[in-house]
């Protein structure tokens, strides 16, 4: 049976009609991706969204410098090798954070990006407390135990650990005690007191040299308010002959003081 005439027209038409379709949806898909990597381009890489300059301030120029310096540096990262970090989608104000706070100089850092492309960094520089000597290698640190520098600070007490592992042992608590009682025996008894060994074979033991020319021992695990107590109830009892010769005294064994 042969197929009407109307029949083969109406189907060319609708073929025809199909054909206009799935062209069209060919093209509003390849117009689709465009705009969307398009978009994405103008996101990662148009220079408008990426950080033109940098602002860095709260410690002296050097320290502050360094931190430019490490910022520029954690900008040229790629992530998956060819995506940019210095654009405001990919970049990572924690991490940029963190990568400051490994500075020995930088006690915490604030970053923040401000719109369009400007880059604040306020930081908070360590404050070396004394030189903390570790098997003749001499270093600052803050009140924390922080590494603060890379060479002794002459203007600092020293802390020189003694019979060590090797391995840096200074924290918070460490560092709280020595200050305390170079504080406290200076207010109370007129001692001026400079330099610190640490017994790392003995961690209790703590060694405070002072300008009198004798050294005091102390526990570290005790409270040194008893000790300098008995230091001073020691010191009333002596006389200004037996405290002129004085090699040491020892305030390690708790009820007991020993010196020479």
């Amino acid at each position: 049976m042969r197929t009407p005439k109307w029949r083969k027209e109406h189907d060319r038409k609708v073929q025809k009609k199909n054909a206009l379709k799935n062209v069209k949806r060919v093209f509003l898909t390849i117009l689709f991706f465009v705009i969307i990597s398009g978009s994405a381009y103008l996101v990662l890489f148009f220079p408008y969204l990426k950080v033109q300059d940098i602002s860095v301030t709260g410690a002296s120029a050097e320290v502050n410098s360094q931190a430019s310096r490490a910022m520029y540096e954690f900008l040229g990262r790629k992530v998956l090798r060819f995506l940019p970090t210095d654009g405001i989608f990919l970049f990572d104000e924690q991490l940029a954070e963190e990568i400051l706070c490994q500075i020995p100089a930088i006690k915490s850092a604030d970053v923040k990006w401000e719109m369009p492309n400007f880059l604040k960094v306020s930081i908070t520089g360590s404050q070396g407390m004394l030189n903390w000597c570790l098997n003749n290698n001499c270093f600052p640190v803050d009140a924390d135990g922080k590494v603060t520098g890379d060479a002794l600070d002459s203007s600092l007490p020293i802390v020189n650990e003694t019979c060590s592992s090797g391995e840096y042992t200074a924290n918070s608590q460490k560092l709280q005690f020595i200050t305390n009682v170079k504080k406290e025996i200076k207010q109370k008894m007129g001692i001026d007191t400079r330099d610190v060994v640490l017994d790392g074979c003995f961690t209790q033991k703590l060694a405070l040299k002072t300008d009198n020319g004798f050294d005091i021992y102390f526990n570290t695990s005790r409270s040194y308010d008893e000790q300098i107590l008995v230091l001073q109830n020691v010191f009333e009892t002596m006389s200004d002959a037996e405290k002129s010769g004085l090699e040491y005294v020892d305030l390690q064994v708790a009820g007991k003081v020993f010196y020479r």
